[in-house]
């Protein structure tokens, strides 16, 4: 089928009617597709120009008032870039390449019109080749542009290094990795120079083969001009020249310390928690076992995979009803908390006596995502008649549930299935296309998708599975970490037949510091305060870390035990046992063993000890646990000093703490609780504390006391007290208070005085209301703009001087709002006011109906909700 052609508008400048048949008729032969419009004057000729908008223009050499040139001149004047060819049957070869030379197209004698077609589309296909080489040299233009930008304001490293290792240009992010200021100072130094000597030789083989064509990305250690040790993820590809030869080596520095060394303080954390000798459990909001530690293997009998996945009432696990384990979450869900002594049943339908500790997880809104326990096996205390009635361990720490989703793809039919998690983590339509591997691409950020295509050839070339990492990037700019493990399976006759793999989202393990601090913070207290003594030795015996427990054991303090000798801690007479038996340890992984621990005067403790090897500071190490088992007394040790530390926080809080029987009567308070109330402990067994309460307030404080007393429910309460002609506020709570049978027997609560943050917050308020009034009724109008001179707010009187509403104005930018031909200073002025330059000014302001009023500006920097903003003070100057 023809293409169809498009259409010519030709304007024609003449005013002999047979000569402009002559040229239509000449033009219709073999210029079907045309539009022609006639001028005979000046004004005709430049209505059409404007109007009809030609393609080419034709003219008559002279007309009788108008001519050729004047026309031509005309159209260039006004900046119309119009081929314009002249007709003529009067002029000399030398007029017409003088005519050319000022930019007239062509020129042709009325004896060759026949030739006027082609000359026509010459002329078209010259401005069509200008036009587009135009177009060109702008793009070029901007593409280097961009691309400068884009090299020294990367957050990477760019270095473009020579064959030879010379440092042939670095951006600026560059000079910092390698902690120097100026290009210059790297003239006589090599990219090599600033590599780890651990990782020359590994450095120099992956330079040689980008050298030769490869890309390639690994990671090394970068060392500073001032020494500084940085971790690097490096991709390095090879720069072509015009003739496709490769003339240096292009790396791309990625700085990743905080990410290495968060990983490896993750695995060493990672391998204490596994290995406690408790077990810890955590569960899901409704209920379902997420992760069960080789403890909790080892305490219920249970693997790891016959239990994660389940519902607790699957395993008949709980030796009460699953009514009451649901009632327990709910307590948990409300306090944040639960330590009790429960039963549990052992997979061999054995009972225990367990002590757990379970915390609510919570999100950075505040919201319960499910919940992590700590169970201690308390069974052989209880046989031996060992009543402990408060926790060795109160443990608030764990991990939110792993963010897991599948995906396959059928490499016969091309059809990929992805679950609804999948969804969830790529943030994705269902509708959305994802039938190849280039659809998919579009959800993985720009730099990691040669990762991603790279880990792709592997499979296809033979690898069965590979574990990766790379980031997706949402639809709103925001980076998720994602580790993805892909698995190819094939057929009986070996032959691929679909490809399988999961995604994790892993972003809050890869956010370096902030995340590895919370961690850190977490495993810290669970290795300070565990139960049981923990050391970390090296493979000579010597002591790299130590808990409070272990420093007990031991009757040191930490900073004295730590980089100890272990046979030095043992008497005489058990040194050769110790060391024959330390070289075993290594190879006795999660083996029980009994034996003593002795403290600074050689009196022993028996204990229990649990060893495992483990990476410490990237060197091995030995993870041992030593847990106390002398039962009765040591159990009773323990509840005294707990008592005591506990009676000490009680007495040292900085709010009121209460213990109230069923009966509302006071078992038990501290000294806070005497002093906000301005009470004696004989006013208060007398109940004299009621009258402490504001009147206003007493009625409603006793009707909750009333309704609450024999509840589990817990209790919020802000009221008033009037002590000596004073007025405090007060924020108290009450929780119930259980027995080990799960029995009411009380309640306990805490009462803080907040009378200092009201009357702050009223004073606020008092504050605001009062600035608010200065602003509306001011003198002078105010505005309020943005560093790019948007209006954020304006006082009525401003509005006033635009003759504008208060809708209409904000929003608006300044530079809208004065005519055209002053807009040029008033964007001058706006700099200046925001450089600091310029803080009055004497100018003129125009409303809306283009009224002109002279005034005098004042301008000041402020904060305005957390930006830096421009307040203008616009005083109305008498003309």
């Amino acid at each position: 089928m023809k293409e169809k052609q498009l259409l010519i508008r030709i304007l024609f400048l003449d005013e002999n009617l047979p000569a402009i048949r002559l040229v239509e008729s000449v033009l219709r032969k073999t210029l079907p597709e045309f539009e022609l419009k006639i001028a005979k004057t000046e004004k005709e000729f430049m209505k059409f120009v404007i109007r009809f908008q030609p393609d080419i223009i034709l003219s008559a050499w002279k007309l009788e008032k108008y001519s050729s040139a004047e026309a031509f001149q005309l159209i260039q004047e006004q900046g119309y870039k119009i081929p314009f060819i002249i007709i003529t049957d009067t002029l000399s070869e030398k007029v017409v390449n003088e005519l050319k030379a000022t930019g007239i197209d062509d020129c042709i004698f009325r004896s060759d019109l026949t030739q006027l077609p082609q000359r026509i589309q010459k002329a078209l296909d010259k401005k069509n080749i200008h036009a587009l080489k135009e177009i060109a040299e702008h793009e070029l233009k901007y593409e280097r542009g961009r691309l400068q930008t884009i090299f020294k304001n990367t957050p990477e490293a760019i270095i473009n290094v020579g064959f030879k290792g010379e440092i042939l240009e670095i951006n600026p992010t560059g000079l910092n990795l390698l902690q120097v200021d100026v290009l210059k100072k790297l003239e006589r130094k090599d990219i090599f120079d600033f590599i780890h000597p651990d990782d020359i030789r590994r450095y120099k083989k992956f330079h040689n083969s980008v050298g030769i064509g490869n890309k390639k990305t690994e990671k090394f250690k970068i060392v500073g001009s001032k020494k500084e040790c940085r971790w690097v993820e490096t991709k390095g590809v090879p720069l072509f020249n015009e003739e496709e030869h490769i003339i240096s080596v292009l790396t791309i520095h990625k700085d990743i310390t905080e990410q290495h060394e968060a990983q490896e303080l993750i695995n060493f954390h990672a391998k204490l928690f596994e290995n406690i000798s408790d077990a810890v459990v955590s569960f899901s909001c409704d209920l379902v076992i997420q992760s069960w530690n080789k403890g909790a293997e080892r305490i219920y009998g249970w693997k790891e995979k016959e239990v994660v996945g389940k519902k607790i009432s699957e395993l008949r696990w709980s030796a009460v009803s699953e009514e009451k384990v649901i009632e327990r979450f709910r307590e948990i869900s409300a306090s944040g908390h639960l330590e009790r002594e429960l039963n549990f049943y052992r997979k061999d339908g054995r009972m225990l006596t367990i002590l757990i500790s379970t915390s609510a997880i919570k999100n950075d809104n505040g919201k319960i995502t499910g919940f992590v326990g700590l169970h201690s096996d308390i069974t052989e205390r209880k046989l031996a008649e060992t009543v402990i009635k408060e926790s060795e361990l109160r443990l608030k720490a764990g991990q939110e549930l792993a963010n897991l989703g599948y995906w396959e793809r059928d490499l016969i039919t091309e059809k990929i299935i992805w679950s609804e998690q999948t969804y969830k983590i790529f943030e994705a339509d269902e509708t959305e296309n994802k039938s190849s591997l280039e659809d998919f691409l579009t959800y993985v950020h720009p730099d990691d998708r040669s990762s991603i295509l790279e880990a792709w050839n592997k499979l296809t070339d033979g690898v069965d599975k590979i574990t990766h990492r790379y980031r997706a990037l949402m639809k709103d700019g925001r980076v998720k970490h994602i580790l993805a493990v892909t698995q190819l399976l094939k057929n009986d006759q070996g032959i691929p037949v679909k490809v399988m793999g999961i995604s994790m989202d892993i972003s809050d393990l890869i956010i370096a510091k902030e995340n590895a601090l919370i961690l850190e913070k977490k495993f810290q207290e669970l290795f300070e305060n565990s139960p049981d003594g923990i050391y970390v030795e090296d493979e000579d015996g010597y002591i790299l870390a130590a808990n409070q427990v272990a420093c007990k054991f031991q009757g040191y303090t930490k900073e004295e035990l730590v980089g100890k000798n272990i046979k030095d801690l043992v008497p005489e007479e058990f040194k050769q046992e110790l060391l024959s038996r330390f070289a075993l340890f290594s190879e006795q992984d999660d083996e029980l063993i009994e034996s003593f621990v002795w403290d600074r005067n050689m009196n022993p403790t028996p204990v229990e000890i649990k060893t495992n090897s483990i990476s410490y500071n990237g060197m091995p190490a030995l993870l041992v646990h030593a847990r106390d088992i002398s039962k009765r007394r040591i159990a009773e040790t323990e509840k005294l000093n707990t008592d005591l530390k506990f009676n000490a926080l009680t007495e040292q809080a900085p709010v009121a703490i209460y213990h109230v029987d069923r009966q509302g009567k006071f078992i038990d308070f501290n000294k806070k609780f005497l002093e906000i109330f301005d009470i004696t402990t004989e006013e208060l067994e007398r109940a004299e504390w009621k009258f402490r309460i504001h009147p206003d307030d007493l009625s409603m404080f006793m009707k909750l006391r009333e309704e609450t007393m024999g509840t589990d429910k817990q209790v919020k309460i802000q009221y008033r007290l009037f002590v000596q002609d004073k007025i405090k506020y007060v924020f108290g709570t009450s929780n119930a208070l259980l027995n080990s049978e799960g029995e009411l027997i009380g309640r306990i609560g805490t009462i803080l005085d907040i009378t200092e943050n009201v009357m702050s917050k009223e004073k606020i308020v008092r504050t605001q209301t009062m600035l608010q009034s200065l602003f509306e009724h001011s003198p002078d109008s105010i505005f309020i703009e943005d560093l790019n001179g948007n209006i954020l707010n304006a006082n009525s009187r401003a509005c006033k001087l635009q003759g504008m509403e208060y809708d209409d104005l904000v929003g608006k930018n300044i530079i809208d709002l004065v005519p055209e031909s002053y807009r040029g200073s008033m964007m001058q002025n706006h700099k200046q006011f925001c450089e600091g330059t310029l803080q009055r000014l004497k100018v003129s302001v125009w409303n809306k109906d283009g009224k002109e009023t002279p005034v005098e500006i004042r301008a000041n920097l402020v904060n305005y909700f957390d930006s830096v903003a421009l307040l203008l003070h616009v005083s109305t100057l008498e003309s």
